[in-house]
């Protein structure tokens, strides 16, 4: 489904809600079936379709402020804009996401990138109109110290020290789109080389026995 040539949205069947469409200006639909990759390559783009969302813009509501993107908490805050409806969330050039209050969870981004992220308030399509969009900020998802070993246990890794020895360890939240959950025994046992650890993200939930001893 693609709606004004914005980034495609997934649909597993064969409606799509138009509810989040508020602001009152016509609409380009078009729908294409996409294929298993295999067997079925994707279709090509119907023909479009018109919608309108009839009704008078009213005043535009202020764009969001204080954005700030919480890399421990995975999480983005803003202010809130008096009379918004709800709020948009944009991370790079993906289709926005909506969000009923004044933060958006960023613990789906997984992979280690920088991404740049904006939010514009939704206005009730009638007495108040949307915002423009934020000015960006940008939220890094951080690469852990080159070095580390991770094994796989189920859905998740665990971390110990693998072949570094010294310096400041960071343990990541993420690794090869997995969640890093523990640090296992013994793990950084005797590195009396390593200066500090520092645990990004809220993964991290078991320290085995031993995982620090001699250090």
């Amino acid at each position: 489904m693609q709606i004004d040539g914005q980034t495609p949205a997934p649909c597993s069947d064969t409606s799509y809600s138009l509810a989040d469409l508020t602001a009152p200006k016509t609409y380009s639909i078009k729908v294409k079936a996409v294929g298993d990759g295999t067997n079925y390559v994707d279709s090509a783009w119907s023909g479009a379709v018109n919608y309108t969302v009839s009704g008078t813009q009213g005043q535009q509501l202020p764009a969001p402020t204080g954005l700030k993107a919480d890399a421990d908490a995975e999480t983005l805050t803003w202010n809130a804009v008096a009379s918004a409806a709800r709020y948009s969330v944009q991370i790079d050039s993906q289709q926005p996401a909506l969000s009923s209050g004044t933060s958006y969870s960023l613990a789906e981004l997984t992979e280690y990138a920088t991404y740049s992220i904006t939010v514009k308030a939704i206005g009730n399509g009638t007495t108040y109109a949307d915002s423009a969009w934020s000015g960006p900020i940008s939220y890094t998802v951080e690469n852990g110290t080159d070095g580390l070993q991770y094994t796989l246990n189920g859905d998740a890794y665990t971390v110990s020290a693998g072949t570094v020895t010294s310096g400041a360890v960071v343990i990541p939240a993420w690794y090869e789109g997995k969640s890093v959950t523990a640090i296992a025994a013994d793990g950084f046992k005797d590195k009396t080389g390593i200066t500090s650890v520092r645990v990004v993200g809220k993964q991290l939930t078991s320290i085995a026995a031993a995982a620090f001893s001699g250090c």
